[in-house]
């Protein structure tokens, strides 16, 4: 489970940052970084990759639908199956990596139900957005899945 850990951040993470407390606090171009070793912040710049790799994901999020909106000679569900598809074959080889160095990981009967649960909700949560492609416009539809961090955030309040 490194690799979801390592991959991942919690609002904990997120909170702890924010109050410049936790161990990576970022103003403007410079980054301050407490390192493990010696237990001292010490201060960077963020490296040009990071905002490439920002862009990049800023650029590929964006142009999914439209894409999506060009196939007209496919069915919803054969372009989810044509994405994720193509998205477990990118995936593959950083997952392959991770069993060899680190083990087939050992999952509780409730890891395994969550793992399930939310492959499911991602799936219907794809097909749904490509089905609302057909109903309305594209910005429409990027919007509005889009937008449900936003509306998990404003559930957690209440």
């Amino acid at each position: 489970m490194g690799l979801t850990r390592n991959f991942s951040i919690l609002p904990g993470d997120i909170i702890a940052v924010a109050e410049g407390e936790g161990p990576l606090s970022v103003l403007g171009d410079d980054v301050s970084v407490l390192t493990l070793d010696t237990g001292k912040m010490e201060t960077g710049s963020v490296p040009l990759s990071a905002y490439v790799l920002l862009l990049s994901a800023v650029v590929c999020l964006s142009s999914i639908g439209p894409l999506l909106k060009v196939q007209d000679d496919a069915t919803s569900c054969m372009k989810i199956v044509w994405r994720m598809t193509g998205t477990s074959l990118l995936l593959l080889p950083l997952a392959g990596y991770e069993v060899y160095t680190s083990g087939f990981p050992k999952l509780t009967w409730a890891q395994w139900f969550t793992f399930l649960l939310s492959t499911t909700c991602y799936d219907v949560s794809s097909l749904a957005f490509v089905i609302s492609l057909s109903y309305t416009a594209v910005g429409n539809a990027v919007i509005l899945s889009n937008s449900l961090a936003l509306i998990l955030l404003v559930g957690k309040i209440f």
